[in-house]
């Protein structure tokens, strides 16, 4: 055999192993088990705040096309209608401006239905979250209702907000 053939054919073998490796690495499932203390405000003038405590308790990994992608259960402290389906676990795709829709299917009285919660944003290891509340008008950054975290205070909420939010608002500014 001639050697540049096998060193090819090494060279190769290498290359194409080490690209199974990066991608198996890349798309990993990173467990998340995190409880999250954050305050729920509104945007705009409304000054109004409330403690909140969001669990979340699940797996998050990438596609091999880069998105994001959050598996598990999402439990918000005093909210009455997030899962309808007794904590049922949803998949969270998250698209290039961070957004994530909180949506899950369930079965009630044997017909299918959808909910519809809102919206996450959250840091790379799920260690700061935004969510943003949305009713039958939708959800507006003038007058919306959001649970930041970990916050102990509307400032500290805003700012988190602000970060995860960038894409998403596109410039505008939360208050």
């Amino acid at each position: 055999m001639n050697k540049k053939w096998v060193w090819g054919m090494l060279t190769a073998g290498v290359f194409a192993l080490a690209t199974v490796v990066a991608g198996f690495l890349y798309t990993a499932h990173h467990p998340v088990a995190i409880r999250i203390h954050g305050i729920q405000y509104h945007n705009g003038l409304d000054l109004r705040t409330r403690p909140v405590t969001v669990t979340l308790d699940g797996y998050w990994y990438r596609t091999l096309l880069g998105r994001r992608v959050f598996h598990g259960t999402i439990d918000i402290a005093h909210a009455s209608t997030i899962n309808p389906d007794n904590h049922r676990p949803l998949t969270v795709a998250f698209l290039s401006d961070g957004l994530g829709w909180l949506t899950w299917g369930f079965f009630h009285n044997g017909q299918p239905h959808t909910f519809a919660y809102g919206a996450l944003f959250a840091g790379p290891s799920f260690h700061q979250i935004a969510i943003i509340e949305t009713t039958s008008d939708g959800w507006d950054a003038r007058h919306g209702l959001t649970i930041a975290g970990p916050a102990t205070n509307r400032r500290v909420a805003l700012k988190i907000s602000s970060r995860l939010m960038t894409r998403f608002l596109r410039g505008f500014p939360l208050r």
